[in-house]
């Protein structure tokens, strides 16, 4: 039995170990060159858009482990598309701090500015009452999500140094829960599984196939 849990363990060490050096890794070195100052008219962006844009990755990553992939599992036995935004949704509520304003914002992420971000790449400005301002802190001080008025238009204004430092001290506290907790560990191992059995779709293998000597060849 207690080789049987000790494997386990092992096994969710590594899973955590791999994550840590990828996703947590990337969102550390953004969030290190988004405190950085620039220069005006550097023509460096701030890194607020691809701040959130990965954060908001990093949580349905992590919301994926943590609920055993069980969106995914459902949307095979139905045959149908999961909604990611599930993850994002269910990660901020757990891991993020009791009573955290994120949590009264969490669907306003998941489905508003997960959308916006990956198809446009900014927050829209017509078509909504209400707006969303993404800002980078100064001196790497934590805000809290800030209700406003602007312009006439409702305006909630997010910064992206609060929102990583949220992610990070939850993943943290997803690694101390699963030395203990052995259905979160068995719920981080059931995702990786169904992770590691995916198969690409046929379009996608038939075109690397095709592609590899003519790349090999180049190269």
């Amino acid at each position: 039995m207690n080789a049987k849990k000790n494997k386990k363990s092992r096994r969710v060490s590594k899973i955590l170990e791999h994550l840590e050096g990828t996703l947590i890794a990337d969102l550390r070195s953004l969030k290190v060159c988004a405190s950085t100052p620039r220069e005006q008219n550097s023509g460096l962006g701030a890194l607020n858009y691809t701040l959130f844009l990965v954060g908001l990755i990093g949580c349905e990553t992590l919301g994926r482990y943590v609920c055993g992939a069980d969106l995914d599992l459902d949307k095979k036995a139905r045959n149908r598309t999961p909604d990611v935004g599930g993850y994002i949704n269910r990660f901020i509520e757990q891991y993020f701090p009791n009573r955290d304003q994120y949590k009264l914002i969490s669907k306003i992420l998941s489905d508003y500015l997960r959308h916006i971000l990956v198809h446009g790449f900014a927050p829209r400005k017509d078509g909504y009452p209400f707006d969303l301002h993404l800002v980078i802190s100064k001196q790497g001080k934590d805000l809290p999500p800030l209700a406003l008025e602007k312009h006439n238009r409702l305006v909630i204004k997010l910064d992206g140094i609060s929102f990583i430092n949220k992610i990070l001290k939850a993943f943290e506290k997803i690694k101390s829960e699963s030395l203990t907790n052995t259905q979160l560990a068995s719920k981080i191992i059931a995702a990786e599984d169904y992770c590691k059995n995916l198969s690409p779709p046929k379009e996608v293998t038939n075109q690397f196939i095709a592609s590899y000597p003519k790349l090999k060849k180049s190269s």
